[in-house]
């Protein structure tokens, strides 16, 4: 019945809109890495085009162009806080050993990755669990505040949107009323939240790396 109410309360949420409406937006990309994109195995992977929202010297923070999966945010109907959540463990263990070479590995660096209270959307105060240390991560609400000049409304590949419907909306790591919730980005640009094991949402990999001198 708990879980009756909740997902009840989904459906009937108010949807809230993004600072920024991402019209018209100048931005940087780079290819790094090679995964699945047009769902046709037979020619390989595509290279993965990556948006850079921020750089200092030869440090990068790279956000992914377009949706590249479609995954639950947890696999499982639990309080999930990212830390403990399975869509970090798959990013950080099946993305990464998919998608770069040892050489490529070796160029990310490990992120400190915050989830207080001040990380996740205000009208909430969900406590989004303890600090981790990831090399490939999701961006926070307050990390998609920072960076949303350079962040643009994505496309889903022909391999996240073969998974799933909802491969356009895509994970944000920060929780939504509570840890079995977390927020998502529509394919227009607006915020909301859904629960973690309902459906497959897609995934958008950040990733700070060393780039060539």
């Amino acid at each position: 019945m708990k879980r009756l109410i909740f997902l009840l309360v989904c459906l009937f949420a108010l949807v809230f809109s993004c600072v920024h409406s991402y019209a018209e937006t100048e931005i940087s990309v780079i290819s790094f890495g090679y995964y699945e994109q047009d769902n046709n195995p037979d020619n390989g992977p595509e290279p993965i085009e990556w948006i850079i929202l921020n750089r200092i010297g030869n440090h990068a923070l790279l956000l992914s162009l377009n949706c590249l999966d479609a995954q639950y945010f947890n696999n499982k109907y639990a309080s999930a806080p990212w830390e403990s959540c399975s869509l970090r463990n798959w990013l950080n263990d099946t993305f990464m050993n998919t998608a770069f070479t040892e050489e490529e590995q070796a160029l990310i660096f490990e992120t400190s990755c915050s989830n207080t209270l001040i990380d996740g959307y205000p009208g909430f105060k969900t406590d989004g669990g303890k600090a981790t240390k990831d090399k490939i991560y999701l961006l926070s609400y307050k990390e998609l505040l920072t960076f949303s000049d350079g962040i643009t409304i994505p496309e889903a590949t022909e391999y996240a949107a073969a998974k799933s419907d909802s491969a356009s909306t895509w994970w944000l790591r920060s929780p939504g009323p509570d840890n079995h919730a977390a927020l998502v980005i529509y394919s227009n640009g607006e915020l909301n939240y859904y629960p973690a094991d309902l459906n497959r949402m897609g995934v958008r990999p950040a990733m700070s790396i060393k780039l060539e001198d």
